[in-house]
């Protein structure tokens, strides 16, 4: 009973460990739209897809940092703001944020919304800033924030120009 109760155990740990690490959190559910993309920088970027509704149905890390910080964390389901403190305490444990007074280029932490409507970028801005504002005073960082509003088709253009500077404005 043990010779084939020990390997089946394994095939089973195996099998959870697989689904755990390559399962990951990056794809939306179906069903949701995507109303934005908010992306945070501090040194790790990260990247958030917000659903319409402003629950993040993906995320992405940007580089190395990035994608070590959000490895084996789940995001997809959370509100814009809870996984905005989510990411915020775990760079606060892994020495990406100080607490207390500190140099003005410590700390500096970026956003960059990126959505085709004016009052989904409004609405975002308001909830990045009020959120970074909460959570760096309780964890006690003094931050220097920064939200970046952008039209993602005008993105788009300037990404694809940027890549293929033989292209016009319109094919772009």
């Amino acid at each position: 009973v043990l010779k084939f109760l020990v390997p089946c155990f394994v095939v089973v740990i195996v099998a959870v460990l697989v689904i755990v690490l390559l399962g990951g959190n990056n794809n939306p559910p179906l069903g949701k739209e995507e109303g934005a993309v908010v992306q945070m920088n501090v040194n790790p970027s990260v990247s958030f897809v917000v659903s319409e509704e402003g629950t993040v149905i993906s995320v992405y890390g940007e580089n190395d940092e990035g994608k070590m910080l959000v490895n084996g964390e789940v995001f997809v389901d959370l509100t814009l703001e809870e996984a905005i403190e989510k990411i915020l305490e775990l760079e606060k444990e892994t020495g990406y944020l100080v607490s207390g007074n500190v140099s003005e280029e410590e700390n500096k932490i970026s956003f960059t919304i990126e959505a085709d409507k004016e009052a989904v970028m409004k609405s975002l801005n308001d909830k990045v800033t009020a959120t970074v504002n909460t959570v760096c005073e309780e964890l006690n960082i003094k931050e220097n924030l920064e939200v970046v509003k952008n039209n993602a088709k005008d993105s788009l253009v300037a990404r694809a120009l940027e890549l293929d500077p033989t292209l016009t404005e319109e094919e772009a």
